[in-house]
């Protein structure tokens, strides 16, 4: 049994306990002690109202992998073009998976040994 319990009430259900719990469920929704952890807002400018987390990108844009790994561009199409990172996406439109650019820092990485 799952029991949600709120600090402030809106005087309106905004979502039944049966969404809820779908929404757990299926991941989309995750509920933190610490509202700045799940990176939720609040739904108005006095903090009440549903508050909605934030939804993990499975995969990025060019543009948002390359600031993902802190390089250029011009740096992150190099890589791309000698094969050491490999996109994903159908037609022209490429998108790069957060588990490749994972396994490309995990491969590209060294060991320190103290």
């Amino acid at each position: 049994m799952t029991t949600i319990q709120t600090n402030r009430s809106t005087g309106r259900e905004l979502m039944t306990a049966m969404s809820l719990i779908r929404y757990m469920r299926e991941g989309r929704l995750v509920l933190s002690v610490e509202p700045e952890r799940a990176g939720v807002t609040p739904s108005n400018s006095n903090g009440v109202g549903l508050q909605t987390p934030t939804v993990t990108k499975l995969a990025l844009s060019r543009k948002e992998a390359a600031q993902q790994l802190s390089v250029s561009l011009r740096t992150f199409d190099r890589w791309v073009a000698g094969g050491l990172i490999h996109p994903s996406g159908v037609g022209r439109r490429k998108i790069f998976p957060v588990t490749e650019l994972q396994r490309f820092l995990r491969e590209t990485s060294e060991t320190i040994e103290l």
